[in-house]
């Protein structure tokens, strides 16, 4: 059966803000409750960031914490750290130096990635431990120097894809 279409109007716009900014309040409500879960995963991750700074990588810090209720009625907490900053060596300098410190606060390697587009070239280091009842999720992002000497963003190739082509045509 099909769904019948309501019309538009101004004030059922405002309904679905009002809905969905109860939505976020209850969100937000529910993170205030776990607020006490967060705290040593919070000082942990300071610390970290601490290190970090003293280490020279520190261009940009971000913390995005989130908590929901499973389907078992426990609340899953996570907390999703990032430090990025730019770099002219992966090997030598801050990048093996912070990556060192972070092993030392009880993070295991998840694994790492590299991107390189025309404009940019990035190595994306993860991590991750469980403190208290908080997942933490820590991400390194080193971004390669323009014009660093032991790191470049060299073209390997190029890629040719096909791709389908659609159009509408009416008889």
């Amino acid at each position: 059966m099909a769904r019948i279409a309501k019309p538009v109007s101004f004030s059922r716009a405002i309904a679905e803000k009002r809905e969905a900014l109860a939505e976020k309040r209850k969100d937000l409500a529910e993170l205030q409750a776990q607020a006490k879960e967060f705290s040593t995963a919070y000082a942990v991750v300071n610390a970290v960031i601490e290190s970090a700074k003293q280490i020279g990588f520190s261009k940009h810090f971000a913390a995005r914490p989130s908590t929901w209720l499973g389907y078992s009625g426990i609340y899953r907490n996570e907390l999703h750290v990032t430090i990025e900053d730019t770099v002219n060596s992966l090997r030598d300098g801050a990048v093996p130096a912070l990556l060192e410190s972070i092993g030392t606060y009880g993070f295991n390697a998840i694994g790492s990635h590299d991107y390189a587009l025309e404009y940019c070239a990035s190595r994306v280091y993860r991590f991750s431990a469980t403190i208290g009842t908080v997942d933490v999720i820590l991400r390194v992002e080193a971004n390669i120097a323009d014009g660093s000497e032991s790191c470049k963003k060299v073209q390997t190739g190029v890629k040719l894809e096909e791709v389908a082509v659609y159009e509408i045509q009416c008889s």
